[in-house]
Formats: C-alpha cells, sequence, structure tokens
C-alpha cells in the first residue's frame, strides 16, 4: 500500500510515454507526500469500456491509516496527484477518492 487505481475511458488512454511518465510521478508523490516505502507502491491505469460517469478519469487511492497520514498530508497529496493528471494525463479534473484502511482490517499476500 498505498494503491492508485486510476480508471480512463480507453478513448482517452495516453500515450505510452506519458502513462510512464505519470506512473513515476505518482508514486514520487505516495513515497514524499505520503511516506510511503517505494516498494509497496502499486499504481494501475485502467482502460474502461466507456468513459467513466461524471468526469474524464476517476482516481481511488487506498491506503494505510497512519497518524502522519492527515487531513492536511491528504489534501496535499491530493492536489500533487490532481496536478499530475493534467499535465501528463491531459485530464484536468479527475475525481479523486482516498480511502484509508486500518492495519487490522487489511489481509495481503504477496
Amino acid at each position: 500500500m498505498p494503491i492508485l487505481s486510476v480508471m480512463i475511458s480507453a478513448a482517452n488512454i495516453p500515450s505510452e510515454a506519458a502513462a510512464m511518465q505519470f506512473t513515476a510521478l505518482a508514486a514520487r508523490i505516495c513515497e514524499t507526500t505520503l511516506h510511503a516505502a517505494a516498494d509497496k507502491v502499486q499504481i494501475q491505469l485502467l482502460a474502461t469500456v466507456v468513459p467513466p460517469h461524471g468526469r474524464d478519469a476517476y482516481m481511488e487511492l487506498r491506503y494505510r491509516e497512519s497518524a502522519n497520514r492527515n487531513e492536511s498530508v491528504m489534501n496535499t497529496y491530493m492536489e500533487q496527484i490532481e496536478k499530475a493528471s493534467a499535465d501528463l494525463l491531459g485530464i484536468a479534473q479527475p475525481r479523486i477518492r482516498c480511502f484509508p484502511q486500518q492495519s487490522n482490517q487489511l489481509f495481503a499476500r504477496n
């Protein structure tokens, strides 16, 4: 964790180069702003059959809840990821949702 899932209409998928740049920047934002370990960050860009309802892209971040990921930090994260989306994906206002998960409610493997 954290896991950032970005859902974009197949018609709006960026070039491979732009997608790679976005993925790298999104990972860096997780590492610097959320203080996530590099080997724990997961980023996935997913093409949808039809456009996400309401916005050109939907971004969902699931992350492990901790005291240093407070409202101020999460607002900074959302500002940074929104700018990365505009600059690299060409999507100025993606719908962004962040969901903290308590460690005792998380079960994972690999």
